[in-house]
């Protein structure tokens, strides 16, 4: 009734608007978190709806501003740069986030706080505010805290296998080029780190999907030390090189990230300086 009594026909919109609400978009404008997302057609975050009061969208096109009522926003202006107004309660809420981004916001948000604050603290609630999310927001992709953890681990081995890959194939010396990616990588990507290798975290044995990334990240290592060590070498043998390569990296990584590495041996003023050299010792060890 009301778009009826004082209604305007907008031209980018292609239908009638309340000219009450053209003259609020310079506000709406003012205040919004000003951000692309593709508007999905359904809401993924319970914050967004409160009491019956949902009532418009506001909208930017390319170059236009285009306002829609309800559920008659058209389908060829879904990409939304303003948040939605509660005209009744006179509050503002942020962009529908589309799906994909959401699951891509609430892992981002997991893996920043577990580098921040390692992995045991870590609950939906708290990400979901780092997020920017209602606390009911991250359900909508991970069931629970495994869930998250699972997504953490297989992206982790993912980027870890490409990372000991790239090593192997471009260091001119391919054990120390191992070492020095493992600890690179460890130390660039920490809230991955702290998950992946964390057995109470990670239940490989009921997921052949993880384990086979990570099996594959291994196999990097493993080759490179049959490489190395030559027809003749027994399984005894290259296991003990493996183990020796593995421990160096990770003990060198871990000290660096949760030890007290330079409380003992001093600050580390190049970081890249001393993981080189000591891969150059285990080379002359």
């Amino acid at each position: 009734a009301l778009a009826q009594a004082d209604a305007v026909h907008h031209a980018v919109a292609d239908e009638p608007v309340v000219r009450a609400r053209v003259d609020l978009v310079d506000w709406v404008r003012s205040v919004a978190q000003i951000a692309p997302v593709e508007f999905p057609g359904q809401l993924a975050d319970d914050r967004q709806v409160e009491g019956g009061h949902f009532v418009g969208y506001w909208g930017v096109v390319p170059g236009e501003v285009a306002i829609g009522v309800g559920s008659q926003f058209s389908v060829g202006h879904r990409r939304c740069l303003l948040p939605v107004v509660d005209s009744v309660k006179g509050r503002v809420y942020p962009v529908p986030m589309a799906p994909s981004n959401l699951r891509e916001t609430v892992l981002r948000a997991s893996v920043d706080f577990i580098a921040e604050h390692g992995a045991d603290g870590l609950s939906f609630r708290q990400v979901a505010a780092a997020a920017g999310v209602s606390h009911q927001a991250p359900y909508h992709h991970f069931a629970d805290r495994k869930a998250i953890f699972r997504a953490i681990a297989l992206e982790g081995y993912t980027k870890f296998g490409e990372a000991m890959r790239t090593a192997v194939a471009t260091g001119p010396d391919p054990a120390i080029a191992l070492l020095e990616s493992y600890v690179e990588f460890a130390l660039d990507h920490r809230g991955h780190f702290r998950v992946m290798f964390r057995r109470d975290l990670c239940q490989m044995e009921d997921d052949p999907e993880l384990q086979a990334v990570a099996d594959a990240s291994f196999d990097v290592l493993v080759d490179h030390v049959r490489a190395e060590l030559g027809p003749k070498a027994s399984i005894d043998d290259i296991r003990a090189r493996a183990a020796s390569m593995w421990s160096l990296a990770h003990g060198l990584a871990t000290l660096m990230i949760d030890g007290p590495l330079e409380d003992k041996i001093g600050p580390i003023a190049d970081r890249r300086a001393l993981i080189h050299a000591v891969a150059i010792q285990s080379r002359l060890g």
